[in-house]
């Protein structure tokens, strides 16, 4: 779940917002923080991706444009704490 968008970041400039639920990123399915993370450090910053979230129970479909990696992305995938400022969003894991 997006917990928090960066003011000013790739995500809030797309449209999300806090609350949303992302479901799907860059056409794949999102279960998990280790999901999101594969995707995108697959990507470069410039790079386009596309973002589905549940949104007040519909889905809402965003094109965000990222902006630069975490230093913290290079070193190890471990390392990335919950924020993830190349999306612009905090995020926290849902269970159930």
């Amino acid at each position: 779940m997006v917990e928090d968008i960066v003011e000013g970041g790739p995500s809030a400039k797309a449209g999300l917002e806090a609350g949303d639920i992302m479901i799907r990123l860059d056409g794949k399915s999102l279960k998990s923080m280790k999901d999101l993370r594969k995707i995108l450090a697959k990507h470069n910053p410039k790079d386009k991706i596309k973002v589905v979230v549940l949104r007040d129970v519909k889905k809402e479909k965003f094109k965000v444009e990222l902006g630069e990696k975490p230093a913290s992305m290079f070193a190890s995938m471990e390392q990335i704490e919950h924020k993830m400022t190349f999306l612009g969003v905090e995020t926290e894991e849902i269970e159930g």
